[in-house]
């Protein structure tokens, strides 16, 4: 009686054994099934809302630079149209929150000289700046000092079809009023060597490191003038040097190609 009790609870064991190993196996098979059918459902798109005042800014810029007189007057005369209509190489539009405003901002890059901008605007259209000095390749970059927010603009272009020049300036907003607070040289080079300039910004003053080439040093530039500073004049709203070596060295290399040609 006792060896059939045993045998008995033996065969339970064993079912009960076969039973677990079988969970074992449809465990892992359930979660695979669940992952696989999971992974096929359509993942939610997210959805961006468009601002609506910048996509009519948006599409009066693209409309003006066609040579539309309607959109082109509402943005102030953007563009000259009294010239030849061209298409610009590059068009960057876009906004930027600028010391607690926002702007939308536009920069139209030409090849032809005279017909690039960078400007600014409110919401309601309204131009706070409009800079048609621009040339070549143009670049925006928002920098912030302290609890200051400025725009810089970096440009590239060749000046009298043989200098390589690149320029910096800065702008910024002063309670509704955004002015070019700065401009400078940051490289000018020719086929007889070159100069570079450094510059470090702070709220109030920018530094400047100057680096001329042992072909400029030969050219006249003095090794000694190599640091400059600008300081923020509140009166004139821009950083100014007393001295500014590298744009009037530059300036000064660009007039002597221009009277050269001119004789």
């Amino acid at each position: 009686m006792k060896k059939f009790v045993n045998l008995k609870l033996k065969k339970i064991f064993i079912k009960l054994k076969l039973i677990i190993m079988k969970i074992k196996k449809i465990i892992p098979l359930v979660f695979i099934i669940a992952f696989l059918f999971g992974s096929c459902k359509k993942k939610e798109k997210i959805e961006i809302k468009k601002d609506p005042y910048l996509e009519n800014f948006k599409e009066l810029v693209t409309l003006a630079i066609k040579g539309d007189e309607d959109a082109n007057s509402k943005l102030t005369n953007l563009i000259d149209i009294t010239k030849e209509i061209h298409k610009p190489q590059k068009v960057v539009i876009d906004s930027i929150q600028l010391n607690s405003a926002t702007f939308f901002y536009v920069i139209l890059q030409y090849s032809e000289p005279g017909y690039s901008r960078f400007a600014l605007y409110s919401k309601n259209l309204k131009l706070f700046l409009l800079d048609k000095s621009l040339n070549g390749e143009i670049i925006f970059t928002p920098v912030i000092k302290g609890n200051r927010k400025f725009i810089a603009i970096d440009e590239s272009y060749i000046s009298k079809n043989i200098f390589v020049v690149r320029r910096f300036s800065l702008y910024t907003d002063f309670k509704n009023y955004i002015p070019l607070v700065f401009r400078t040289f940051l490289s000018f080079t020719r086929p007889e060597g070159n100069i570079t300039q450094e510059i470090k910004l702070t709220r109030d003053t920018i530094y400047a490191k100057i680096k001329p080439s042992p072909e400029m040093i030969k050219r006249g530039f003095n090794p000694k003038d190599t640091i400059d500073y600008f300081i923020f004049d509140f009166a004139k709203m821009k950083y100014i040097s007393k001295y500014d070596i590298m744009q009037k060295w530059i300036i000064k290399e660009i007039n002597l190609k221009s009277d050269n040609i001119a004789k």
